[in-house]
């Protein structure tokens, strides 16, 4: 699948989703799940060339695999933490932007 596919099926899904959610909230919600699920399932062939392209790097480099875990835990970490900042700018929640 191409990235102008997937992103089609984004946009559509969301405008779906919004659509509804106008008439009943419950309905929106599920249209973004599904589109989320039906987009994740048709990416996850490309996951697998990741994980193998991650693995591969890792042999090469010499690294022992608990310490690319740790690394990439902290780096998941400080991506979610940053997502949460900038959502607490943007819903302008002073309490929790200044943690």
């Amino acid at each position: 699948m191409s990235m102008i596919q997937a992103g089609m099926i984004g946009v559509i899904g969301a405008m779906l989703a919004i659509q509804l959610k106008g008439s009943k909230a419950e309905y929106g919600i599920y249209v973004s799940v599904a589109v989320s699920i039906v987009l994740f399932v048709l990416i996850s062939d490309r996951l697998g060339i990741f994980v193998r392209t991650v693995k591969e790097l890792i042999a090469y480099a010499h690294l022992e695999t608990s310490y690319f875990s740790v690394i990439l835990k902290m780096v998941g970490i400080t991506y979610i933490a940053d997502f949460a900042s900038e959502f607490a700018k943007m819903q302008d929640i002073k309490r929790l932007r200044d943690r």
